[in-house]
């Protein structure tokens, strides 16, 4: 390093009118070390001379070697070093295999995919956790060209709307794999994947509907994401992030850890908090191990530390091994508990930083009691609801091209009665930019799968209005509904032969669903017969009508059971996904307590040994059973009345082996007066490990049942409820389609299904009748015949 002095530049005067400190490096020659240095303010470095004190009035630099300024020391340095070396390689490389191919409709991968000149895209939507930082990706899947084709055919990848790599395709009918890279800075949180056939060095971006060609994509099929770990930086604000990832890509179970026994109001604060998770989560089977004391699992924890009164409640988000998180509510007793969850879920945003202390006074959230079937998911029977209220399940704005679709996610409410009318209504109001010069877009309408709705968007290419506005009324069948649903707006596009292409494709056009668009249940009411197990397996009804559970009493056979609070912490999390509501208003009991006043439905969860011990607190135990001999799940004369009502020929309900399971878990229920419903959860042991509750529906999930492996279709193959077909039936309590169902759903679905079972109905009738008259003819002629003899 040479010396440091003043550079100063000269005007054409040669006056200097500014002088600032510099480091200079001493001539190439080895003059210059403690001399002034000369060069003109035009010149490159090189040509740098020594000159004598007397010219430092020459236009050029001007230095004073007697001036030094401050430099950092070495050890600030090699720190400063190495924090920048921690922030550019955060940690060691790691790798994960998307698949590429995968049918939402049956949550699996299809073997292949085609695309053509009438299906020349395809879109995958996945999420990137905020703990990963992608490296780079790589896509990569086997393919063959098909069909008579002329000129070059390629493949561009789009990734979040931008153009991230394109190639050209091997043309000869044999198999070959294709592999192209992305860069890592096209990835976000939240990722939209395109791949599009597209002819190079042609005007045309798209394939004409005329083309005979097609590109079969087949297994292996994947995306090869390289990413390294990040800690995230712990704030109490973001949370249920990094106690719950929802980007993840696979839900972990979560830990909650109780210091010391729980008491009533910890468990409440705790059932709160297991259904404000799974109101953040809707979609994932999430699951809940509680223990009381210390625990050695690898999992992300909510421990609930007690501390000596009259210290303030705190929160606090802590690190814990292998990339594990703890959320830590130190408290001196159940109250102090309930204020940091009500304000964790409430004002967490006024808190930044990675802790949170209280105020006393704080926390205290009181709320209304909630009207019946006024849960935020739920669609309401006779009543109209907006979209802009589902915000949380919907996705309403969206752009790029092609753009995703837009999304409204919604339930059915429970005990729907919809005999009186032909369907929910849509009403839609779309606002989208003006497509290209030329283009024509449309608008599909998907549910659950099924296409109900399509008609071309106006376009006005020769107005001056940026923005353009499509008004619809659709009637959607509730055959095409399930207790989940979901409305799926595709908007797509089609370029004329011989229009120039836009780079890429169109561009980004933008495409919103108007707040004021709405669902209506007109016509509709709340009405079904009582009990029906299947209320309660899919809804949590009766007790979920008040989403707060503002008439529920929960009594838990054990306080100290790891087993029964494992299974309540769930049992709250999965109403919390059905309703999107919180159980602040529900009473927690011990099953020792006295029995709750009348009037309010009571549900218990324990062993069945809990149960019976405190058999006497139950008025009219719904179910009767020896100490560990066998539940029944119902009454046989009515199983037996319901099997031959809907015929032998349906396939056999999973539930009615369960009494063989080691683990058994029931649920009954049987409504008594004063519009009370009594519960019972019930399992065989409090041994083993933790299992969530609705373990038994493993076989036969609501999902499942409805859906086969996904959440959003319902399935029916001929006359079992299977996963191929998109149709939602909503079981009965038995699990068998109701025969009158079948009936309706028949004459609806074809267009000669009423007739014919109107004639068929007709020759039964008439054969029917004509054996009746033919035996009371031949009873008249042998009685006639006996008087004449």
């Amino acid at each position: 390093m040479g010396p440091v002095g003043e550079v100063c530049f000269l005007d054409e005067d040669g006056g200097i009118p500014a002088c600032r400190p510099c480091f200079c490096r001493s001539h190439p020659s080895g003059e210059g070390g403690g001399k002034s240095i000369i060069a003109s303010r035009y010149s490159p470095a090189r040509h740098f001379r020594p000159i004598g004190a007397a010219d430092r009035t020459i236009s050029g630099l001007y230095l004073n070697r007697n001036r030094r300024i401050p430099y950092l020391p070495r050890s600030v340095r090699w720190v400063l070093a190495g924090i920048f070396l921690c922030l550019a390689f955060p940690g060691p490389v790691r790798s994960e295999n998307l698949p590429l191919l995968f049918d939402i409709a049956s949550g699996s991968a299809p073997p292949f995919l085609v695309l053509d000149a009438l299906h020349s895209f395809y879109e995958r939507d996945f999420p990137v956790s905020p703990l990963r930082v992608p490296i780079s990706g790589q896509l990569s899947f086997d393919y063959r060209v098909e069909g008579q084709h002329v000129r070059p055919l390629g493949i561009m990848v789009t990734l979040n709307g931008q153009t991230a790599a394109k190639k050209r395709l091997v043309i000869d009918r044999k198999r070959h794999r294709f592999d192209i890279s992305l860069p890592a800075v096209y990835f976000l949180e939240d990722n939209h994947l395109g791949i599009g056939l597209y002819y190079p060095g042609s005007n045309h971006c798209i394939m004409a509907s005329e083309d005979d060609i097609h590109v079969r994509i087949e297994a292996p099929a994947f995306l090869r994401l390289s990413y390294a770990i990040l800690p995230p930086r712990l704030t109490i604000s973001r949370l249920p992030f990094p106690i719950l990832d929802k980007r993840a890509g696979s839900s972990r179970p979560i830990a909650f850890r109780f210091s010391t026994p729980p008491d009533p109001e910890t468990l409440k604060a705790a059932g709160i908090l297991a259904a404000w998770l799974g109101q953040a989560d809707r979609f994932r089977d999430l699951r809940f191990d509680a223990a009381i004391g210390d625990s050695s699992r690898d999992e992300n924890a909510v421990i609930f530390d007690h501390v000596v009164r009259g210290n303030p409640p705190e929160a606090r988000l802590v690190a814990l091994a292998d990339h594990r998180f703890g959320l830590v509510l130190s408290g001196g007793g159940g109250r102090d508990y309930l204020s940091l969850v009500r304000t964790l879920i409430h004002n967490k945003a006024m808190f930044p930083g990675e802790e949170m202390v209280l105020t006393p006074g704080a926390g205290k959230v009181l709320h209304a009691p909630e009207e019946p079937f006024s849960a935020p998911y739920w669609l309401k029977a006779g009543q109209r609801k907006r979209v802009e209220s589902l915000g949380a399940t919907s996705t309403l704005q969206v752009k790029g091209f092609p753009p995703p679709p837009l999304n409204i996610g919604f339930m059915l409410p429970p005990a729907l009665f919809t005999w009186r009318t032909p369907g929910m209504k849509f009403h839609y109001r779309l606002v989208y930019d003006q497509p290209w010069q030329g283009a024509r877009t449309f608008l599909r309408v998907m549910v659950n799968g099924r296409q109900v709705f399509f008609h071309n968007l106006p376009s006005d290419f020769g107005g001056k209005e940026r923005n353009l506005v499509d008004r619809g009324d659709i009637t959607i069948p509730f055959y095409d509904l399930g207790r989940q649903s979901q409305i799926q707006m595709q908007i797509g596009s089609s370029q004329p032969v011989n229009q120039v292409c836009a780079t890429p494709f169109f561009g980004q056009v933008r495409y919103r669903l108007s707040g004021t668009s709405s669902l209506d249940l007109g016509g509709a009411t709340n009405w079904t017969r009582l009990p029906d197990l299947s209320l309660f397996l899919h809804w949590g009804y009766p007790f979920t009508r008040r989403p707060d559970l503002s008439r529920t009493t929960v009594r838990l056979g054990s306080f100290s059971s790891d087993k029964v609070l494992s299974r309540y912490l769930n049992l709250m999390s999965r109403w919390g996904q059905m309703t999107g509501s919180l159980p602040e208003k529900m009473d927690i009991q011990d099953a020792r307590a006295s029995p709750g006043e009348n009037g309010r439905h009571l549900l218990f969860i324990g062993t069945f040994e809990q149960a019976w011990r405190y058999r006497g607190e139950f008025p009219s135990p719904p179910v009767v059973w020896k100490p560990g001999g066998p539940v029944p799940l119902e009454d046989t004369l009515s199983l037996a009345l319901a099997r031959i009502l809907e015929g032998k020929w349906r396939s056999k309900n999973p539930e009615m082996s369960l009494s063989d399971n080691p683990d058994l878990v029931v649920a009954d229920y049987r409504i008594r007066r004063q519009d009370r419903t009594v519960v019972l959860v019930l399992f065989r042991s409090d041994s083993g490990v933790p299992k969530p509750f609705l373990s038994f529906l493993e076989k036969n999930r609501p999902e499942k049942l409805d859906a086969g492996t996904s959440w959003l279709w319902a399935v029916r193959q001929g006359e079992a409820v299977e996963a191929e077909s998109r149709t939602v039936f909503l079981p009965l309590p038995d699990g068998h389609i109701g025969f009158l169902t079948f009936v309706r759903y028949f004459a609806h679905k074809f267009d000669v299904g009423l007739l014919l079972l109107t004639v068929f109905s007709m020759i039964i009738l008439s054969f029917y009748i004509n054996r009746l008259l033919s035996a009371a003819t031949a009873r008249r002629m042998r009685s006639e015949g006996g008087r004449d003899s």
